[in-house]
């Protein structure tokens, strides 16, 4: 069966911070005139309030009021009140809530737009399934995938993440309306997922009856190399 529809997870796969975390929020805390203590604090201040934030408002706060924005509101000052930065001033929340929607923090994968050029060549539908929110469009845009990537599947707009089933259903709705203009239908065994985490991209796709790569970027071989590899080997 040929692979028509391939998706990508976007944050660690096709795209990812230059720095860690803490490191990028002290840069921009400093320039703001504010002392912070050790990267390494706010990296851990961060990852223990975005735990918090997705127990309590799942899905980037998909049935939260005020949505995504209000959920980064809380994360981003929650992360600077464990840091040692109580109260932070609303000018200051908005800045990071600001620069982390563009692609300044972020890196491309070398390989990453070369690929899909190749598969849009070879008539392959593109997309996005990420656990993320609306500005991964914009920040995709900027960082070169714009007019690559023909729908973006992600998890503030579903109302649900992945492994969950209704991410790799709701990505094959989208996939056949943008399809349509070629009068196709897509099915689960003619897509394949690509992403990085084996429980969320490898394992939920296949539990759906997708083809799946698992990709990290640990080793010698590119994206666009293993990509190519596993689709020519899925019959």
């Amino acid at each position: 069966m040929t692979v028509r529809l391939v998706t990508f997870d976007a944050f660690n796969t096709l795209f990812r911070l230059k720095k860690p975390v803490g490191t990028l929020y002290a840069q921009h805390l400093r320039q703001l005139g504010h002392t912070v203590p050790s990267d390494a604090a706010v990296t851990r201040s961060f990852a223990a309030a975005y735990k918090r934030a997705a127990l309590s408002a799942p899905h980037f706060g998909h049935a939260t009021p005020g949505g995504y924005h209000t959920w980064w509101t809380r994360v981003i000052t929650d992360t600077l009140a464990t840091a040692g930065l109580p109260n932070p001033d609303t000018a200051t929340v908005e800045s990071l809530i600001t620069l982390f929607a563009t692609k300044d923090p972020y890196e491309v994968e070398k390989s990453a737009i070369p690929l899909i050029a190749h598969l849009k060549q070879r008539g392959c539908t593109v997309g996005v399934l990420s656990d993320s929110d609306d500005r991964t469009i914009k920040i995709m845009a900027e960082l070169g995938f714009k007019n690559l990537v023909d729908f973006y599947c992600l998890s503030h707009q579903i109302g649900a993440s992945k492994p969950s089933p209704l991410m790799y259903e709701a990505a094959l709705r989208l996939a056949a309306a943008a399809a349509s203009r070629h009068g196709e239908r897509i099915h689960s065994r003619e897509a394949c997922h690509v992403g990085d985490d084996i429980e969320r991209d490898y394992e939920g796709a296949r539990a759906c009856a997708w083809n799946a790569i698992l990709w990290k970027n640990e080793g010698t071989a590119s994206l666009e190399k293993v990509v190519l590899n596993e689709l020519d080997a899925i019959k």
